[in-house]
């Protein structure tokens, strides 16, 4: 019987099993129950054969197909443990090491990148701080040059307008006359205008198209010293005549009388500063608001302890 065999039907066979000396049992015929043992051969003392394998022969094959012992299978498992926890341990250091020489690689090379970049915006700061420090000087050097250029422009304005006068308020007819409305004008505040002192009369469009008093006659005469002349001719007739101020009707002006002005040829900075002046002037009760020679003046009364205040800008007018 084979090992296989045996091992293959162990069950069935370890029920049938008998041992020898049980099997051979002989009944006497006098019926005596005494056993009677024989002499058997040795071999039936076995309970199976083994049959014989080559490893039989080879006594160094034998020793080494000998059953293995719990402490030699611990023995293997301690040594393959700690063979295992070598090569993990040299494998994780050996990634760790490349990985930190990688981390070291890409740092320095991040490190270098940066110093670079910090470098060029340096340059770059310096720079555009020396363009600022130009753009500065010059700007300051450009407003200085404005600021001379508004002044020539508002003296060559002045210039320009210094022989002109307004005649404001003064009704529009198609037919009408301008050189004879000068001329009247003239005869009502006592001054003589003749023809060559007139050097042209135009009505000018207004600074308020929606606005309804009619277009300003401008009027440049031949010196600054006549239209200073007819200005104050003006005044001096509207303070004597506080009832009947000079109107359209003294101008030869057909249809209801209307009051006229007559002022100096005013910028239109300067006359848009005018109409402030004259509006606060209203809302505080100034009594006198004027322009001369291109600049607005305020009065609260007609007592010398009111002194003539200048008004520079809108933000004077705050200050009353």
């Amino acid at each position: 019987m084979t090992t296989a065999h045996y091992m293959q039907n162990k069950t069935s066979l370890l029920n049938t099993w008998k041992c020898p000396a049980c099997i051979n049992v002989t009944r006497r015929n006098n019926k005596d129950n005494t056993p009677v043992r024989q002499v058997h051969a040795p071999s039936l003392d076995m309970s199976c054969d083994e049959e014989p394998s080559q490893e039989v022969a080879n006594t160094t094959q034998h020793s080494q197909s000998a059953p293995i012992t719990y402490d030699q299978i611990n023995g293997l498992f301690e040594s393959f443990r700690v063979s295992l926890a070598n090569d993990i341990r040299v494998t994780i250091k050996s990634e760790i090491n490349t990985a930190i020489e990688n981390l070291k690689s890409e740092f320095t090379a991040t490190t270098d990148f940066l110093s670079s970049e910090q470098c060029d915006l340096r340059k770059e700061l310096n720079v555009a701080k020396t363009t600022i420090k130009d753009l500065e000087s010059e700007n300051l050097k450009m407003s200085s040059e404005m600021r001379n250029l508004e002044r020539r422009l508002v003296s060559l304005e002045k210039s320009s307008r210094s022989q002109n006068l307004e005649i404001q308020c003064v009704p529009e007819n198609k037919a009408e006359n301008l050189f004879e409305i000068v001329n009247k004008l003239g005869k009502e505040i006592n001054v003589s205008i003749t023809d060559a002192e007139v050097k042209s009369t135009r009505r000018v469009s207004k600074l308020e198209k929606s606005a309804e008093r009619p277009r300003n006659i401008l009027v440049t005469l031949s010196s600054e010293r006549q239209r200073d002349t007819i200005l104050t001719a003006f005044k001096a007739y509207n303070r004597e005549h506080r009832a009947t101020p000079l109107t359209s009707t003294h101008l030869g002006v057909p249809g209801a009388p209307t009051r006229v002005y007559v002022a100096e040829h005013l910028a239109p900075e300067c006359k848009h500063l005018f109409a402030l002046a004259r509006k606060a002037a209203r809302e505080l009760n100034y009594k006198h608001v004027w322009a001369k020679y291109g600049r607005v003046f305020v009065k609260k009364d007609d007592k010398e302890t009111s002194g003539t205040i200048y008004i520079k800008d809108a933000t004077a007018l705050k200050e009353l």
